[in-house]
């Protein structure tokens, strides 16, 4: 049977149709070439060789566990068995998984090296990997800027209640809310919000307890095609394409990022980070930093070792910019992230009942065994409330969002059908009530301020 080489090639481009809703629509192209000649056969009596895909960590990471991925190996079938081993150090050789993926284990501070080695009649080929891990650096505290003083928000405002919050970023402009309304604290995008805005906020927008309110700067750590440095002709590289990973599910112009490759996205987290501060935003939410919770989702095979490698870097140089940082949805290492960062948000908690440690307590996930609250691995959002500093004297703050599209949680004074009965009360009750309890609203998942139901009583 002849054998021939096909390449597709793929291109995407989404473009905005309403800037006010900020909808997009994704469109796609592409082309084929196929090879006008038959493909060779892997020679006989050649040795078979395989090679290591889909990245490998720095010459120097934090991070204490990795996994390699290696290709399916080349080889002529003619030459019999094929076998394919690894080692990591000097330790005995193992027999390669079936998906060609291995795992490192945790790893000591030092110089490390995995070896692979394929091998059939034909002979054998070894390929390895040398890298060296160090330290995480410590947190760093936050350095106030010249115009600025650093601000950390607290759990309860100066009425005793979590601090109220709205979450704006489906929205090209902020909207500000107004008398019973009125919230202390807006999570806002950070590209789109201009610094003209960000002062309004601060200076002439009502707020529920403070002066006026504060101003988080939301920020993806994904690779987003319409963002202004996406293109890596127009803007300088920030995005080189081995980093860019698996298509966010649910959002097509969005990709995951290799956290390993710190030093490629270093000038993409400064330019990002820096614009923050340039607006004059008070903190900065970082999303999407759950890239190992399953190890595939990337497509890079990534560990929790490699994501605190890239968010120790990445919250130090939020504070070193003179804003305080805000953790979000990855409870597993929130035992962790507590001391680099000021407070959290956090999605779904109560329809998925992982809200507080003691919902996780028990579980073993990506290495980590979470513990109740008074263990050493805490992986409940209460961890940072009941998390008592001296910027934060009755603990850090987090922001809760459930969403009307789940059908799961009732409005205030609507009629729950079967099977959804968990009511807005019961809801408010179980994840906002102090002392531990947080900033819990309810609204639409396009988070453009259509719904806005805070608790304690949704309005």
């Amino acid at each position: 049977m002849d054998r021939f080489l096909r390449l597709k090639e793929i291109a995407t481009e989404v473009v905005e149709t309403n800037a006010t809703t900020f909808a997009q629509r994704p469109h796609s192209a592409s082309s084929s070439v196929a090879s006008s000649t038959e493909v060779a056969r892997y020679r006989s009596g050649r040795a078979p060789r395989t090679e290591f895909v889909n990245g490998t960590p720095e010459a120097t990471t934090g991070s204490t566990s990795e996994y390699f991925s290696v290709d399916p190996p080349h080889y002529a079938t003619t030459d019999g068995v094929l076998t394919i081993q690894y080692r990591i150090d000097t330790n005995p050789w193992l027999a390669m998984p079936t998906d060609d993926v291995f795992y490192t284990g945790e790893l000591s501070i030092g110089k490390h090296r995995v070896d692979v080695r394929t091998a059939n009649s034909a002979g054998a080929t070894d390929i390895s990997f040398s890298w060296r891990v160090v330290p995480l650096p410590a947190p760093l505290p936050c350095v106030p800027r010249a115009d600025q003083a650093c601000w950390y928000p607290p759990h309860l405002d100066s009425q005793g209640q979590p601090m109220r919050w709205d979450w704006q970023i489906g929205l090209v402009t902020p909207q500000e809310q107004t008398g019973a309304s009125a919230v202390d604290l807006y999570d806002i995008d950070g590209f789109l919000t201009t610094a003209s805005e960000v002062s309004a906020i601060h200076q002439t927008w009502a707020a529920a307890t403070l002066l006026h309110p504060k101003a988080v700067c939301y920020l993806d750590v994904a690779w987003e095609e319409y963002r202004p440095d996406a293109s890596p002709e127009s803007y300088g590289g920030k995005f080189p394409a081995s980093t860019l990973g698996n298509v966010y599910f649910g959002y097509p112009a969005e990709r995951w990022l290799d956290f390993r490759q710190l030093d490629a996205l270093k000038p993409m987290l400064k330019e990002r980070i820096n614009m923050c501060a340039q607006k004059g935003f008070d903190a900065v939410e970082i999303d999407d930093i759950d890239s190992f919770d399953p190890p595939s989702t990337t497509g890079f095979h990534l560990t929790p070792g490699d994501a605190q490698n890239f968010l120790a870097y990445t919250f130090n140089l939020i504070h070193a910019d003179g804003m305080t940082a805000l953790w979000k949805n990855s409870p597993l290492l929130s035992a962790w992230g507590v001391r680099y960062t000021d407070g959290a948000v956090v999605e779904e908690c109560y329809v998925s009942h992982q809200c507080d440690a003691s919902q996780f307590a028990g579980k073993s996930e990506v290495g980590i065994q979470c513990t109740d609250l008074s263990g050493p691995t805490p992986c409940g959002w209460d961890d940072f409330t009941t998390d008592v500093t001296t910027n934060q004297p009755n603990g850090k703050w987090v922001g809760e969002a459930e969403y009307v599209q789940d059908h799961y949680v009732c409005k205030p004074s609507a009629a729950c059908r079967a099977p959804h009965r968990s009511t807005f009360s019961a809801y408010c009750q179980a994840v906002y009530a102090p002392p531990s309890g947080f900033s819990a609203v309810l609204f639409a998942v396009d988070l453009n301020d259509r719904v806005f139901l805070p608790c304690p009583d949704g309005r």
